[in-house]
């Protein structure tokens, strides 16, 4: 997940989003999650120990969800493919708002 946030900067600069990552070592399964917010959308990506991979994007002026899937990621190139889409997603609607 680091290595997709760190090769994403520039999309996110452009697009105006604050990226940050932050783990959650207090429930059974550690989970790590990354949030992408600004222009108005709020959107998560968590990611659990035992591979479980939760998307979801929210609207923030009207509390819509905009997005929101799951899916098990077995390898790398699962997780990159998948933030792909869901990022691509998320600047589909910025440009579309």
């Amino acid at each position: 997940m680091d290595h997709w946030k760190q090769s994403k900067s520039n999309i996110f600069k452009i697009e105006e989003l604050e990226s940050d990552i932050s783990e959650d070592f207090e429930n059974e399964i550690i989970s790590r999650c990354l949030e992408l917010s600004g222009k108005g959308l709020l959107a998560k990506a968590i990611q659990w120990d035992d591979g479980f991979l939760e998307l979801n994007v929210v609207d923030e002026s009207t509390n819509n969800t905009m997005l929101q899937s799951s899916c098990t990621i077995e390898e790398e190139w699962e997780l990159e493919e998948r933030l792909n889409t869901w990022l691509g997603e998320i600047i589909f609607y910025l440009e579309k708002s």
